[in-house]
């Protein structure tokens, strides 16, 4: 029944874009729908990482705090796998730079309708290292003004991993998942994205200690160097990974490497959280130093050390979230290569990658002790 629902929207899609129905983006958000604003614009955030000024001239990441408002669209449409927004049938809402002529639009006679009060973290949220650092917060800054009987829709397929998430942040809550077809949805909730989301702060940093105090409390912790690999990564895979970690093991003889595919969230805190020494090529992984504690992360990030690279910024703003708190300290460390593809599989100097990590373990307070040699 899914795939006929699914081939019919998509046939709805095609007719309508071929005989000339385009459709009427609103304005993102429309002002009518605004329920409160949740926080004014606060100031700007100033990072530099202690490691990283010891290692080479570095620029600061500015971490800016923009204004967020919660918005509520009555008797809109949830549509396809994606779950876009529909206010009607010809108006959506835009959504992270998508075309419109190419979301799959409402069918109101095949909707299935969702009373209950919905809040929306569908938009771009595959990812459980944007889920951690995006998304969640936008549920956790709004959740004391949502109806109590609100449920948090995901994308179809996440909720299974998003739910652990949600319930680190105190929340009692289940996801519901968008669906093939269309929901038509009574009362939904939304916090929109910054415009900016890689260097924009939606929650409070007291959010994010609060994440990491819930999901570690109670847990049984290895104590344990890790060293996060990319083996199994689709893409963006360091080609001589197997080099950095012989590297790295000389130095921590107790090294543990492990692969995140198919670890339980709780699974993957265990493995790390407890880790005096966390390694890692760039990747969805590094977000779980936001769980360290005591911890010397250290990533491996392709490309130049600049904020024009998308994956250096974002490496750092994974090490701002890993040192809230002022416990650990991070270094995250740049090939230096020039990137022709963003994608590409790609490779770290091992001479450099050897003085950088002698130079982070030397640096680490005192009082954390590991069998370094």
């Amino acid at each position: 029944m899914k795939s006929l629902n699914h081939v019919l929207h998509k046939i709805h899609n095609s007719i309508s874009t071929t005989f000339g129905a385009p459709l009427q983006p609103a304005p993102r958000p429309p002002k009518p729908q605004l329920v409160r604003q949740l926080r004014p614009r606060l100031d700007d955030i100033i990072f530099c990482s202690q490691l990283q000024s010891l290692h080479s001239p570095c620029p600061n990441l500015v971490i800016r705090q923009p204004s967020v408002d919660l918005f509520c669209f009555r008797d809109c449409w949830v549509v396809g796998p994606q779950g876009y927004i529909f206010l009607n049938r010809r108006t959506p809402l835009g959504q992270g730079g998508v075309d419109p002529q190419k979301m799959m639009r409402p069918l109101p006679k095949l909707s299935s309708r969702e009373d209950a009060p919905l809040f929306y973290l569908a938009e771009n949220s595959v990812s459980r290292a944007h889920a951690v650092m995006q998304h969640l917060s936008r549920y956790e800054i709004a959740r004391e003004f949502l109806p109590r009987n609100t449920q948090v829709i995901v994308q179809k397929g996440q909720s299974e991993w998003h739910t652990p998430y949600l319930q680190a942040t105190g929340a009692k809550i289940n996801c519901r998942e968008t669906s093939f077809g269309t929901i038509q949805s009574s009362e939904l909730y939304f916090v929109p994205l910054a415009d900016e989301p890689i260097t924009n702060l939606i929650g409070d940093p007291n959010h994010y200690l609060s994440l990491r105090h819930n999901a570690l409390l109670g847990m049984h912790l290895k104590k344990k160097p890790v060293f996060i690999s990319r083996g199994d990564a689709p893409r963006r895979r360091l080609v001589n990974e197997n080099r950095i970690f012989e590297i790295s093991r000389r130095l921590l003889p107790d090294l543990e490497r492990i692969c995140l595919e198919g670890y339980s969230f709780k699974e993957q805190l265990a493995a790390v959280a407890g880790a005096p020494v966390l390694i890692a090529p760039h990747g969805q992984g590094s977000h779980l130093a936001l769980f360290t504690e005591k911890t010397t992360s250290i990533q491996l990030v392709p490309g130049l050390p600049t904020l024009e690279n998308p994956f250096f910024e974002c490496a750092l703003l994974f090490d701002f979230f890993a040192t809230l708190g002022g416990e650990s300290i991070t270094l995250s460390c740049a090939s230096g290569e020039q990137r022709l593809q963003q994608n590409d599989d790609w490779y770290y100097p091992e001479s450099k990658f050897e003085h950088e990590i002698n130079l982070a373990l030397r640096s680490r307070p005192h009082d954390c002790v590991i069998n370094f040699k």
